[in-house]
């Protein structure tokens, strides 16, 4: 007898049992592993997801976190998601804030209910201050690596072409490298990108939290192009 079937993220029904062995990619579809197994809550729903990752450790993912793709399990965790998300928090917190100063002066709210509800809103804000923070140092250390690794993989691909270009390597080698090196790059823009509108995001909210100094964003390489393929012949040569 079938497992009864679960919904997570998107609304997608899947069989709990089929999971078990799905490929796990991240918000910018790089492989992370594979799952092994799956916990569920009192009322038998999906609660969370045990992943062996490529490098053979092991990494809990709640269910909420992960979407189906296709054949895939994404782990949604986009930069741009993460500093979306605290910027509502603050939105809602300052939202709060403004309403229970307009109520000072209201009969109906006592000065303890007041002053209570004021120092837990204060409470509030200072935490997701400290969450900017942190975020704001997690998210110019990322983009540090990424953007090192676009360095060395247009370093790489370059060498690609030169290989191809003076003989080394045939068409079909050159593919097989070319490819995969130019969807890499495609996924690092695609986090980089997301990255630099964080920091912005998490720098300039100045309708929410008050501002910090605009973070100077190095810019990446330009992207290489692809180059004509000729067929060799021994008069070219």
């Amino acid at each position: 007898m079938d497992v009864a079937q679960t919904e997570y993220r998107g609304n997608t029904p899947v069989f709990k049992k089929d999971l078990i062995g799905k490929t796990v990619v991240d918000a910018y579809g790089r492989r992370l592993g594979k799952v092994l197994g799956f916990s569920m809550d009192s009322q038998q729903r999906l609660a969370a997801l045990g992943i062996e990752r490529t490098d053979g450790s092991f990494m809990k993912c709640n269910a909420t976190d992960v979407i189906l793709d296709q054949d895939l399990l994404k782990i949604d965790g986009s930069w741009r998601r993460k500093a979306e998300s605290l910027a509502n928090e603050v939105a809602l917190t300052l939202k709060k804030i403004e309403a229970l100063n307009e109520l000072e002066s209201d009969a109906d709210v006592s000065k303890t209910v007041f002053a209570t509800l004021q120092s837990g809103f204060e409470a509030e804000k200072k935490a997701l201050l400290d969450r900017r923070r942190d975020l704001k140092d997690r998210l110019k250390e990322r983009l540090d690596v990424v953007q090192a690794q676009l360095k060395d993989v247009y370093e790489f691909i370059t060498y690609v072409k030169i290989s191809y270009h003076i003989g080394d390597m045939d068409e079909d080698a050159y593919q097989r490298s070319y490819i995969p090196f130019q969807l890499m790059i495609d996924k690092l823009l695609s986090e980089e990108e997301d990255l630099k509108f964080a920091l912005n995001l998490v720098a300039t909210n100045t309708a929410t939290l008050p501002p910090e100094p605009l973070l100077p964003l190095p810019a990446s390489e330009p992207q290489p192009q692809p180059i004509k393929l000729r067929i060799r012949t021994e008069d070219s040569l």
